[in-house]
């Protein structure tokens, strides 16, 4: 039996957290969301995602800084993380924080789909090559 892709989504926005796990469910993904930075790391430990979506702005903690913090934890390096924010600034900084990608708030679902499944396209793969 083939499990579904795990993606962990962090954002302060509630409204966005809860349209998008809906949404990302319905597009054949495990879903956890948090809807505040201060137990990023402590989860993505324990529900082991391929993939997390995790805002730069999150009150009082700082996307980048966390994003910096799960590089150095021992998570599989094949974990990919993408950072978004309103902010266009940030977009040409992502990857100094050990973030994979960078998406701009609004984003339309469809791009956030299309940049997770890239991100996720050798793990679907190869758990297709497993249950073949």
């Amino acid at each position: 039996m083939s499990r579904l892709p795990k993606v962990l989504i962090v954002d302060d926005e509630t409204d966005l957290l809860a349209l998008g796990s809906t949404l990302l469910r319905k597009k054949g993904f495990e879903v956890h969301s948090l809807s505040n930075g201060a137990d990023v790391v402590q989860t993505v430990l324990y529900f082991k995602p391929d993939l997390v979506v995790l805002d730069i702005k999150l009150g009082d903690y700082d996307g980048r800084k966390i994003c910096r913090e799960l590089r150095r934890t021992p998570l599989p390096q094949s974990v990919k993380i993408i950072l978004h924010s309103a902010w266009p600034q940030f977009e040409k900084e992502y990857r100094f924080h050990g973030a994979d990608d960078f998406i701009l708030k609004p984003y339309s679902f469809d791009d956030l789909v299309a940049k997770i499944n890239f991100h996720l396209s050798d793990l679907r793969k190869d758990m297709n090559a497993q249950h073949a």
